[in-house]
């Protein structure tokens, strides 16, 4: 890596991580196997765990910690989303100089965010009014700002990598502990094109609004947006469970 870059890597590191955890009183913090991750919303403890064979990122590791950072900044100059974590299959974490993990294909990963503006609109009651609330518009909301969260999470592919423009499928699906839209989209790394698909969803964990951004290649075994569904909605099952 250029002098320079380490250099604006290093900068951003200084600047970001700080905020990394701008909605919690207290720093996140990591099992020590990286699958859960703690923070705190407001004055309430919020638990996340990452799906199977995936890891989240450690905001103080090198590598990692820049990607964190990148994330997170690009986050907040799109809008007001705090960044709580990034989970990514637990081998592509495994070069911290390389965190997005090149190696011949495009990597998984997942986004949780806190968005400010649906915390603002709050105190919500229950999940099914804050899901009823937001069904009317959550494709929209999706359509508007799903390239940015990618590409926010894309901040360390190689130039002359390419991204077509996600295709959202009709929705949203509403499930009993969330709401969420599936999408596909084709990517190409070291001139090999790699089909990908998604979902982002959202819930009330604890009484506050977090959001998952998740984007799956063939190698997790979501191969299309029918299994990229029910990934997602077994996904949100898990994290209201271990939050009840």
């Amino acid at each position: 890596m250029a002098p320079k870059t380490v250099l604006v890597l290093a900068l951003l590191l200084a600047v970001t991580l700080p905020q990394f955890a701008a909605a919690a009183d207290k720093p996140p913090k990591l099992d020590p196997h990286r699958r859960t991750l703690y923070v705190t919303l407001g004055e309430n403890p919020v638990r996340f765990e990452a799906p199977k064979d995936m890891c989240f990122a450690d905001p103080t590791r090198r590598g990692e910690g820049e990607l964190a950072a990148m994330i997170a900044a690009s986050l907040r100059q799109k809008g007001d989303e705090t960044l709580l974590g990034v989970f990514m299959p637990c081998d592509s974490l495994a070069n911290p100089m390389h965190a997005m993990a090149r190696e011949g294909r495009v990597p998984s990963f997942g986004l949780i965010t806190w968005p400010q503006q649906m915390e603002d609109r709050g105190p919500w009651p229950t999940n099914a009014r804050y899901l009823d609330w937001r069904s009317a518009s959550f494709h929209e909301y999706v359509a508007v700002n799903l390239t940015g969260w990618l590409g926010a999470a894309d901040a360390l592919r190689q130039p002359g990598d390419t991204a077509k423009v996600p295709e959202l499928a009709p929705g949203p699906a509403q499930v009993q502990n969330g709401l969420f839209t599936t999408y596909n989209q084709y990517l190409s790394a070291d001139g090999r094109p790699f089909p990908t698909v998604g979902a982002v969803g959202t819930t009330l964990l604890r009484g506050h609004p977090v959001e998952f951004i998740l984007r799956l290649n063939a190698a997790s075994g979501v191969e299309d947006e029918m299994a990229a569904h029910d990934f997602m909605a077994n996904f949100l099952d898990l994290q209201a469970a271990i939050n009840r």
